[in-house]
């Protein structure tokens, strides 16, 4: 005499044998067939679109600053910082993405450099155009680097 749990057990299994049929012969049972969406277009767009917003931040940003590092020095009580400086932390991060496993800690050390490189080097250069016009010129070029990750990220998690 067979228990409640093998029943329920074997119930289960011809539930589960049923469903893998109709997916595996939906045509020929005339059931519809679930297909995924094609975001391959959506990523090609995503891409196409972090590209512009990347090179036009750059090419904003570069028309607008000019880079002196002879002198650029800034000062936090007697403390003397470089430009050069504030590229460590670039540097280390594309260290430690080519030698550690862990991903996620070296991508937020680049994302972490790259913005103090660039806050540094706005800090350490003359600006004489007014702020909300060098908002918008780093906001669109980390709108770019966002874009750009976002569907490098979805195109590798797709492949996985």
């Amino acid at each position: 005499m067979e228990s409640k749990n093998d029943k329920k057990k074997k119930i289960r299994q011809l539930e589960s044998d049923i469903k893998e049929m109709q997916r595996d012969h939906a045509e020929t049972f005339g059931y519809e067939v679930k297909q995924k969406k094609d975001t391959s277009f959506r990523d090609m767009l995503l891409i196409v679109a972090g590209i512009i917003c990347l090179s036009i931040g750059l090419i904003w940003i570069s028309s607008h600053f000019q880079i002196a590092v002879g002198f650029a020095v800034l000062r936090l009580g007697s403390l003397k910082f470089r430009p050069s400086v504030y590229s460590l932390p670039l540097m280390i991060g594309i260290l430690m993405l080519i030698l550690c496993k862990n991903k996620r800690t070296p991508m937020f050390i680049i994302a972490a450099g790259t913005a103090a490189a660039m806050l540094g080097e706005l800090i350490c250069s003359d600006v004489s155009d007014p702020l909300p016009l060098c908002m918008a010129m780093f906001a669109l070029t980390f709108a770019g680097i966002v874009l750009l990750m976002f569907s490098a990220a979805r195109m590798f998690l797709k492949k996985s």
